[in-house]
């Protein structure tokens, strides 16, 4: 019985390997009003592949986000869920070109 479990558990845990790598690494915040400057913030799944995708979807970003303000981070809410200065560094102490770099 102990034989027939190995291959039931790679079957349950195939899905997540697919959805890891069909993932967009880049995905472009369009912002809420057309502008030139800044640019359009970029986030870089790449750069948050310490993190599991259930931890920010489907409960913090939905898949897709039209856009947000700096006003709802700083409440809490998108990216500042995380980047609020207790979990990581908060969006205030970083950098414009962090987020708003063309890529």
């Amino acid at each position: 019985m102990k034989r027939l479990r190995a291959p039931w558990v790679w079957l349950l845990l195939l899905p997540a390997g697919v959805l890891a790598f069909s993932s967009p690494q880049d995905v472009k915040i369009s912002p809420l009003e057309a502008r030139s400057q800044p640019k359009p913030a970029v986030f870089s799944h790449w750069l948050h592949q310490s993190q599991q995708c259930f931890n920010c979807h489907p409960a913090i970003f939905a898949q897709a986000v039209e856009g947000f303000t700096h006003a709802q981070m700083t409440a809490g809410q998108f990216c500042g869920a995380c980047h609020n200065g207790a979990v990581t560094k908060a969006i205030s102490s970083m950098r414009c070109e962090a987020c708003h770099a063309a890529r």
